[in-house]
């Protein structure tokens, strides 16, 4: 399966405090993977941990994957890169990640409404 998007993975994990470690540990994987996914370097992943990722975070897999289809070699959606937080501050609130910004992905946006209803 493909990752949709990282960064969705991240805050949700986060929206359900979990660690990185913690995560791994629900889903069997090592602490690397879950930084690997997250981080964007691993973006086709086994349907096995795709599934074990979206139950231990309780949101439906297609919020965050997409399955692979035949003869499909890259994922739907763009990989952004080079986009990183000026601080390392948390953001100011659910609210901040639900409303989309400029530059964002209203894709993305629309997902993370699902959260916050």
């Amino acid at each position: 399966m493909w990752v949709k998007d990282p960064e969705l993975i991240r805050w949700t994990r986060q929206q359900r405090r979990y660690t990185q470690r913690d995560l791994a540990f629900l889903v069997r994987r090592s602490q690397a993977a879950i930084y690997a996914v997250e981080a964007g370097k691993l973006r086709s992943i086994g349907d096995d941990f795709a599934l074990a990722i979206a139950q231990r975070l309780d949101v439906p897999w297609e919020l965050l994957f997409q399955a692979d289809s035949d003869g499909e070699t890259a994922p739907a959606s763009p990989v952004r890169r080079g986009a990183r937080r000026a601080s390392s501050a948390p953001a100011a609130g659910p609210e901040a990640a639900v409303s989309p910004s400029a530059g964002d992905d209203p894709g993305v946006a629309s997902r993370r409404e699902v959260f916050e209803q």
